[in-house]
């Protein structure tokens, strides 16, 4: 049987999963891509305007969870002790990748992979 402390956990990774799937979250990023993806060539130098087009995108991503997780009263602890249970690599592996993902690219520019 569950524990309280576990079905919080659960109920934080089952909603920020829900809103990572939805368009609150996918329309935003998605339009910020687009506009963006111009600029970026295939040049292995990297160029000033990709660490601004990063600090960008760093505040959206800020600004959506944060404006989420205030919206639905999910503190910081809670957020990160959701991304960092079993729960979140087993039951919603996929999403929880694309969380990390997004939280690397506010701590620390991830490369580029060429072909």
């Amino acid at each position: 049987m569950a524990t309280e402390e576990e079905d919080e956990v659960e109920w934080v990774v089952e909603s920020i999963a829900g809103f990572l799937r939805g368009p609150d979250w996918s329309i935003p990023i998605l339009d910020f891509v687009e506009q963006k993806c111009e600029v970026f060539d295939d040049e292995e130098e990297s160029k000033l305007t990709y660490t601004e087009i990063h600090q960008e995108y760093k505040e959206l991503v800020e600004k959506l969870l944060e404006s989420y997780l205030k919206e639905i009263g999910i503190n910081e602890d809670q957020f990160q002790e959701a991304c960092t249970s079993p729960l979140a690599k087993t039951r919603t592996s996929q999403v929880f990748a694309f969380v990390l993902f997004c939280y690397l690219a506010i701590v620390t520019k991830i490369p580029r992979v060429s072909s």
